[in-house]
């Protein structure tokens, strides 16, 4: 597969897929860029007045051991193993780790950079993080991802939840479609971590 190769703004459209060096040079050039959004946490519960969000819940299966590898799982990115995804991170999931996300949409490869803006870890029950757009992405908030595991059923569920408002003149306009794209996105995710999980 031919890749792109030449340096990247924060937000591009490019018809070729970026390559994992210029994926990690685009990353580590927007390290420091501020958040987009003014409340870092915004994914950690109800969506605020005007804000919208998209939640999607998948049964992983059941037992401690599940739950540890879906754990895992998160901690190392596995959810972004999806065809239509390219990503570069700075480490493993922790506060302050960014994230390049290369996406393909109508044929074409956007790059936007996020960071972990918060983690919660509830030994052996929950495992949740957050991470947040910075300046320049297309998007404005966070995407929560959650492992839990229910000590009364045994059973282990994913969930992804998007909390967002348009960041770009594109997005807004395009905004019913970009919905869609958070819908297939979150269909995705959690299809990627359950088979990290089995």
């Amino acid at each position: 597969m031919t890749t792109l190769t030449a340096p990247l703004p924060r937000w591009s459209l490019s018809p070729l897929p970026p390559d994992p060096a210029t994926l990690d040079r685009a990353l580590r050039a927007g390290l420091g860029a501020p958040w987009s959004y003014d409340l870092p946490g915004v994914a950690r519960g109800a969506a605020p007045p005007g804000w919208t969000a998209l939640t999607l819940d998948r049964d992983l299966g059941a037992g401690l051991d599940t739950y540890r590898r879906a754990v895992a799982a998160l901690r190392s990115w596995r959810m972004l193993e999806v065809p239509w995804l390219r990503h570069a991170t700075t480490g493993t999931v922790a506060p302050g780790v960014g994230l390049a996300l290369a996406a393909r949409t109508l044929g074409l490869w956007s790059v936007n950079l996020g960071r972990v803006a918060w983690v919660d870890e509830q030994e052996d029950a929950r495992f949740a993080f957050g991470y947040g757009t910075l300046a320049g992405h297309a998007l404005r908030g966070e995407e929560c991802f959650l492992v839990q595991h229910d000590p009364a059923t045994g059973r282990v569920t994913g969930r992804v939840q998007q909390v967002s408002l348009p960041g770009h003149a594109l997005a807004a306009v395009a905004w019913p479609f970009v919905r869609r794209v958070q819908a297939t996105f979150e269909h995705d995710a959690l299809a990627a971590l359950a088979r990290a999980v089995s």
